[in-house]
């Protein structure tokens, strides 16, 4: 077999056409044992992941300006220090690959570098066993702007011990042929459909807050049966990353612990619709005391941390 064709060479990844890349735990051998027994330098049984941005350059220290370092034009600062012919094929093949399909798809110019809009509420959510398949764009974009911002160590790769991956906590490997995303994501959706229906048969309002979740909107507990399953099947379509999604949230929902997230998370954002939570600065605020920034990470947050218990208990108990 042919090697596949390459897309980016990134600090250590080969980015390479109808491949399909895995996230998985970055061993610390310096952590507590449990830690490493995990292989992990988060502590495993959080799963909180990171979400992390483009790469962001200061070009003026006074006023805090600068610039996003995407690497899609040869001016960018990743680039310094290199001969321009090579640049120029690099940023070149970049465009080719990613940036005019992602833009085909979501709106010329929307990667522009000084698209602040954009790139200001840009993230990319890491967690274990996430999976970046090279034939969605969007997921590729994802991928390549995670590895531009060294977030990923590349296993097997010869930059474990560079200083530029010292904050990274995931670890990041290539997985399989086209041939094999192909099945896997064929297995991936029926399994979310049989676990779906399994759900909606048992506590339809419980399956709603599942799918308000994982921010999917129009579903309600009036809408009937039919409509749910096809509108489920359509968003699991949409995008490779979609049945992963439904997989963690499914999983949420068999632990006893952890279906309090999805609950409180539904019930702070009715919360914050009744005005109960404010969002102040970036941070919601309940009777003065910052939650979180986010409502997701701001309810596992407080479900996982004993210490907080009264505040879950008051926050589900409010009569919304």
């Amino acid at each position: 077999m042919s090697e596949k064709k390459l897309i980016a060479d990134v600090n250590g990844l080969k980015i390479r056409e109808e491949s399909i890349y895995e996230v998985t735990h970055r061993v610390d051998h310096t952590a507590p044992d449990g830690f490493v027994n995990e292989g992990a330098t988060k502590l495993p049984s959080m799963e909180i992941g990171s979400s992390v941005p483009c790469p962001f350059v200061e070009t003026n220290k006074v006023t805090g300006e600068g610039v996003y370092d995407s690497g899609f034009y040869i001016e960018s600062p990743c680039y310094q220090g290199m001969k321009k012919e090579e640049v120029r094929k690099i940023v070149s093949t970049l465009r080719d690959k990613i940036m005019y399909p992602y833009e085909a798809k979501f709106g010329k110019g929307i990667l522009d570098h000084q698209n602040e809009s954009f790139w200001d509420n840009f993230n990319v959510d890491l967690y274990a066993g996430r999976y970046f398949s090279t034939e969605d764009v969007e997921s590729l974009l994802h991928l390549y702007i995670a590895m531009r911002g060294f977030e990923l160590l590349p296993k097997d790769s010869n930059m474990k011990g560079s200083p530029k991956f010292k904050d990274a906590q995931y670890s990041i490997e290539d997985k399989n042929t086209v041939r094999n995303i192909k099945e896997e994501r064929a297995v991936s959706v029926l399994d979310a459909l049989v676990q779906f229906g399994k759900v909606l048969e048992k506590d339809k309002e419980v399956l709603v807050n599942m799918l308000k979740y994982l921010r999917l909107i129009g579903f309600s507990r009036k809408m009937d049966e039919v409509t749910m399953k096809a509108s489920f099947y359509e968003w699991l379509n949409k995008s490779v990353e979609n049945p992963d999604k439904w997989k963690r949230v499914y999983d949420m929902y068999l632990d006893d612990k952890k279906i309090d997230i999805i609950n409180l998370f539904v019930s702070m954002n009715k919360l914050t619709e009744r005005g109960i939570i404010t969002r102040e600065g970036g941070h919601y605020i309940y009777k003065g005391q910052r939650i979180g920034s986010d409502l997701q990470n701001a309810a596992e947050k407080i479900v996982m941390n004993e210490d907080m218990i009264s505040l879950k208990t008051e926050l589900l108990e409010i009569e919304i």
